[in-house]
């Protein structure tokens, strides 16, 4: 049924919707947020609701969801013990959707970047990176299972991230 519809759609319907989607792409200010990085919950709940309705008419409901995940997951670090307000928390936690709670998940793993160490350092960096992880998940798992999750995976792949440039630096220091 909804690859009927795509297939019916004209050019101008098909680019009108990827216009649309562009511009979800492009916006870097979690809705509902104020100079102060604070963020009013029934604005944020109003746009993301308004967002998946006009999406789902397009048959675009998971990609939509993907970009909000995304942009959930840039909201700025260091400002609250979980790194992101319950606010946040909450609305993924409420949707519960896969897509929405992926990328959430590659957009913090991705926030890290490039990191650079010395010759045979080890997993120092990650076990440090798994240690606020563990922090977090330990936040938020009671009120937030489903998002804690996410905090969980992000732990545990610091942490093989860690275990795999330790082997790296004994197989280094072997070799001198």
């Amino acid at each position: 049924e909804k690859e009927e519809r795509r297939s019916k759609r004209t050019k101008e319907e098909s680019d009108l919707i990827y216009s649309k989607h562009k511009i979800l792409e492009n916006i870097n200010i979690i809705p509902g947020s104020n100079d102060e990085s604070v963020i009013d919950s029934d604005k944020l709940k109003t746009w993301i609701s308004k967002v998946r309705e006009l999406a789902e008419k397009d048959d675009r409901l998971e990609s939509a969801e993907g970009v909000i995940g995304k942009l959930l997951s840039k909201y700025p670090k260091g400002l609250h013990d979980t790194w992101f307000p319950s606010v946040i928390l909450e609305t993924l936690e409420e949707i519960n959707s896969h897509r929405m709670l992926l990328m959430f998940e590659i957009g913090i793993t991705n926030s890290r970047g490039v990191t650079v160490r010395g010759a045979n350092a080890g997993g120092t960096l990650e076990y440090d990176q798994a240690k606020i992880f563990d922090d977090i998940y330990n936040l938020t798992y009671v009120e937030f299972p489903n998002v804690s999750n996410v905090f969980k995976r992000i732990r545990d792949d610091y942490i093989r991230q860690a275990k795999r440039e330790d082997n790296e630096a004994l197989g280094g220091k072997l070799n001198y």
